[in-house]
């Protein structure tokens, strides 16, 4: 459907068409152009006795822009009485018939442009034996008919507005996710080639901030698909993010200990390097882009390190939970307030159990999602839309 054009007459300038609506008496004709917030500067009329050039710059259905159209009526005007008058929703015109009489249509063509509609609120209709126009006939048969509701396309404009920052604001969050875990990937491989072994026992003093940043960003993709910010499902990314953040806030951060740990070293290496391959692809699907060797490396490389990032995240749990029973972490111990005690390291020591049922789960999410998208079914999908 069209919904404007651009016109170019008399006045040697090219404008977009407003909607117009018009009724009529005997012996008038009236016009409402639905232009909001018009310059009545900008406001330019030429009459003739059949033609009605008009240019405006107001709100439209397309936002604050220069518009206007030409008509030649069905019959000859009165000039010299025709006015118009400026107002906050549009530009109303009065336009005198040279002689009295119902027009069958406004212009000498009698299928009126699609910009232009009958208004039965400004419709008079006085007793005529003549036949009913068009016009009339289109009105009887679908009751009311009323121009194109403007506030609709402007609400849709907005509408659009609104989604455009919105994946603007998705394509940012990820390529800031995908540069803070570029940087761990790098301060690892560098202190390694640097320091060689050495160098494990200070990853985390190295990495922690930017793995806080990342991850308590991460929080974030649990408010996207809740909010309808994103279409993907809200299940995926709660069992990621919770269990990431558990792991990092309650299991490895509290303890001096675990920071010098060879397998927090590894499972922060592990962790940046899956991110680096999945950041991109979700930033290019922000703003309706594709690479196929990033859709690829997404939904392949999760093989690889996901696996591995299970069997580290259950053997630093396994680890850190010794130092929450040694440290009473998160516990409450009797005399308190509350008259009850609380163990946290029960918990902890659960948490190697909750990844190997919640590990499987996920690949086979995964799994799931890469046949979708790069399998065999992806393929087939592509070719039946083809």
């Amino acid at each position: 459907r069209i919904l404007y054009t651009r016109c170019t007459v008399g006045m040697k300038s090219k404008w977009l068409t407003p909607f117009v609506e018009w009724g009529q008496k005997k012996d008038v004709v009236l016009l409402v152009v639905q232009l909001c917030n018009v310059d009545p500067k900008s406001v330019q009329v030429e009459w003739t006795n059949k033609k009605l050039q008009f240019q405006a710059t107001g709100e439209g259905a397309l936002g604050i822009n220069k518009y206007g159209f030409e008509m030649n009526f069905f019959e000859t005007i009165n000039v010299k009485e025709s006015c118009y008058k400026v107002r906050a929703r549009g530009v109303y015109f009065t336009i005198p018939k040279f002689k009295a009489g119902d027009w069958p249509h406004l212009m000498v063509k009698s299928k009126s442009p699609h910009w232009l509609k009958l208004n039965f609120d400004l419709l008079v209709v006085e007793d005529s034996e003549e036949e009913e126009s068009e016009d009339m006939k289109e009105l009887k048969k679908h009751g009311r008919v009323l121009g194109d509701n403007i506030e609709e396309e402007i609400a849709k404009a907005k509408k659009d507005m609104i989604r455009l920052f919105i994946n603007c604001y998705l394509c940012v969050y990820n390529i800031v996710q995908w540069l803070i875990y570029t940087a761990i990937a790098i301060i690892f491989v560098a202190r390694l080639i640097l320091y060689g072994q050495d160098s494990i026992s200070g990853t985390y003093g190295a990495t922690d901030s930017l793995m806080s940043l990342g991850q308590g960003l991460a929080f974030l993709e649990i408010v996207h698909p809740l909010f309808g910010l994103v279409r993907t499902g809200v299940f995926a990314p709660v069992v990621q993010v919770t269990a990431r953040n558990t792991l990092l806030f309650l299991f490895v951060m509290p303890f001096k200990e675990m920071h010098t740990k060879w397998t927090v070293a590894l499972l922060f290496f592990d962790w940046a390097l899956a991110e680096f391959v999945r950041y991109p692809y979700y930033a290019l699907s922000s703003v309706g882009a594709e690479v196929k060797w990033v859709t690829w490396l997404r939904y392949t490389c999760w093989m690889v390190f996901y696996p591995i990032g299970f069997v580290l995240e259950g053997a630093v749990g396994y680890q850190s939970s010794a130092y929450i029973r040694e440290f009473n972490f998160l516990s409450l111990q009797l005399p308190n307030p509350l008259n009850f005690t609380f163990s946290f390291w029960p918990v902890a020591a659960f948490y190697p159990v909750v990844v190997s049922i919640g590990g499987p789960l996920m690949l086979g999410h995964m799994w799931r999602q890469r046949r979708k998208r790069v399998g065999r079914r992806a393929r087939t999908s592509k070719l039946k839309q083809n």
